[in-house]
């Protein structure tokens, strides 16, 4: 082998073992335990854990199994995390951070910005995601009274500063299903093939600007406002919509439902009005 061959071969090999020292040795524990308290931070409602850390490439890091937990319920669970920080925000008070991820069986990515030294300046998400199966998502399932499925995809905007919260979403269901675990008149279970939501989030209130169900059964549209309360069971609803059973599901509700409250010349061109109020974990549906 020649002296040119013999240092590349070296310089080569350099390069290798430092990678494969900086990735092994890397301190992965530390830096979780730092990127928990970092994260606790800007929630400080949560509890962050963080599997292992390890470098990655383009620059950034690679964190598995991310979990975000409030009043001892799970809300977020991730697989991984990859983060990237933008360059040119790293000279500058507030950072950014670009992250794509998986969770739940399905895919997402977006970016954060991170306020400022202070802490006083706004904190704001951007993420999409695709292909998150609901049935897999702890805080979906300990939903009082219901057992969901389907699968999940959207974009969500979430901005906060100081006690501030505001956001929007625009969500898509499909193949979904709602099993009620105490059946409703012999009702026990809707399924829909597409929901369509649109809301936005000010404070502590949700408002459900649109959201339209497709589905065997029925199709039907509810709009209003969810105030959110701790823990989610307890959020007090105020929706009203409109739902037009197909025949079968009409026969059903005909045969179920007292006739004082079906009444088939209530419906119009957009079906039967309904509301619903009261608690998510409790809701009271009526006829209007």
């Amino acid at each position: 082998m020649s002296g040119s061959k013999h240092r590349v071969f070296y310089i080569l090999y350099g390069i290798a073992a430092t990678v494969a020292f900086l990735y092994f040795l890397f301190p992965s524990e530390k830096i979780s335990r730092y990127a928990e308290t970092r994260l606790a931070g800007q929630l400080p409602e949560a509890t962050v854990t963080i599997g292992s850390v390890r470098p990655a490439f383009p620059p950034g890091l690679t964190f598995s199994q991310v979990i975000i937990t409030h009043q001892d319920r799970r809300i977020i669970e991730a697989e991984w995390l990859k983060v990237e920080p933008n360059i040119l925000s790293m000279f500058r008070s507030e950072k950014i951070l670009k992250f794509k991820g998986r969770m739940y069986q399905g895919n997402l990515k977006g970016k954060v910005k991170l306020p400022g030294g202070n802490g006083e300046g706004q904190l704001s998400v951007d993420t999409d995601f695709a292909d998150i199966r609901i049935e897999t998502i702890a805080a979906a399932q300990e939903i009082p009274g219901y057992q969901l499925s389907g699968m999940l995809d959207g974009q969500i905007r979430f901005n906060r500063q100081g006690a501030r919260r505001s956001g929007t979403a625009t969500i898509g269901i499909t193949d979904s299903k709602v099993v009620l675990k105490s059946p409703v008149f012999e009702i026990d279970n809707v399924a829909f093939n597409f929901i369509k939501l649109e809301a936005d989030l000010k404070n502590q209130t949700l408002q459900i600007q649109s959201c339209d169900l497709m589905g065997p059964q029925l199709d039907g549209s509810i709009s209003g406002s969810v105030n959110l309360k701790s823990p989610v069971g307890e959020s007090v609803l105020n929706l009203n919509g409109n739902f037009k059973p197909h025949h079968v599901f009409l026969a059903t509700l005909k045969e179920n439902l007292p006739a004082p409250l079906f009444n088939p010349q209530r419906a119009g061109d957009e079906g039967f009005p309904v509301g619903l109020t009261g608690r998510l974990n409790d809701p009271g549906f009526r006829f209007r």
